[in-house]
């Protein structure tokens, strides 16, 4: 067979082949491009997905107990409240609560400083760091309280502080339930008496 008739009978067959591998890159290209087009959605609905959760839970509100927490009353308030309990002479009892217009509180020291700030229940000189931060000395102010932390071999104690004495800040005036005199309004040493534990000053928080 010569070369010429080889190629007029090949040439046919190589046009046929190359013609069907075009055709297949054709149809194959589309469905390649779906897959990924539909990798890439899926990937995306699940980055949106996530977004949404997260945005979601960022804007989520807090919960009511959160929020009466959160309600601090003013300084003013704070002061009142207390001195409600110390015009109605209200007598020191762990075991018991008294209730007036300002809500229903133990009547022991954390539990009249739980009146003072609002808060939803009775805490206790453990459970008040929970919902306060320390501050230093320099910063105390009307509202805030000297905090003495209960222990395994301590109880603890706490008071609501008013003011200053004087300009010494050797002493200030308090708010206090005491065993022996109920609610009081007194002056006290700073930061309390000697021998009585280490007092700390705290703040409530979102005062």
């Amino acid at each position: 067979m010569t070369n010429r008739a080889y190629h007029q009978l090949t040439s046919p067959l190589r046009v046929g082949v190359v013609a069907g591998l075009l055709v297949s890159l054709v149809l194959l290209s589309p469905i390649s491009a779906q897959a990924e087009d539909n990798g890439s959605s899926a990937q995306a609905d699940t980055a949106a997905s996530s977004g949404s959760a997260s945005n979601l839970h960022a804007r989520s509100p807090r919960s009511p107990i959160v929020q009466m927490i959160t309600a601090a009353p003013s300084r003013a308030k704070m002061v009142r409240r207390a001195q409600s309990w110390v015009n109605a002479h209200v007598a020191y009892n762990g075991s018991r609560e008294y209730t007036n217009r300002f809500g229903t509180y133990r009547q022991d020291c954390s539990g009249y400083v739980s009146l003072a700030w609002r808060l939803p229940s009775s805490y206790t000189t453990r459970t008040l760091p929970d919902i306060a931060h320390r501050i230093p000395e320099s910063r105390l102010r009307r509202g805030d309280v000297l905090l003495h932390s209960s222990t395994a071999r301590t109880s603890g104690h706490v008071v609501l502080f008013d003011q200053w004495v004087d300009a010494t800040h050797t002493s200030y005036l308090a708010y206090e339930e005491t065993p022996d005199g109920g609610a009081v309004h007194h002056a006290l040493p700073y930061p309390y008496w000697h021998g009585h534990g280490t007092y700390t000053p705290y703040r409530r928080d979102a005062t």
